[in-house]
């Protein structure tokens, strides 16, 4: 398969694994995140009783969950 030009994450048809892993790290600190600030909410609503502002991703309920991939062999579908 040729390298697409459209898509640098891909190169010569397996997943550049330098940028794979900084786009998972990038995810993983933005869900960390999330979650510390949900954590933070639901704490200061507990001992202060006053509405707190909402996340700005309100559907948010997932923990933190780290994924470990190998991505070096990872096949571009």
């Amino acid at each position: 398969m040729p390298a697409q030009p459209d898509n640098p994450g891909i190169e010569n048809g397996k997943a550049n694994s330098h940028d794979q892993i900084k786009k998972l790290a990038c995810s993983m600190e933005r869900r960390r995140a999330a979650y510390e600030f949900e954590i933070e909410s639901r704490n200061r609503e507990q001992t202060d009783g006053e509405q707190q502002p909402m996340h700005p991703d309100p559907g948010f309920r997932c923990p933190l969950i780290i994924v470990c991939i190998d991505a070096t062999e990872a096949e571009v579908v």
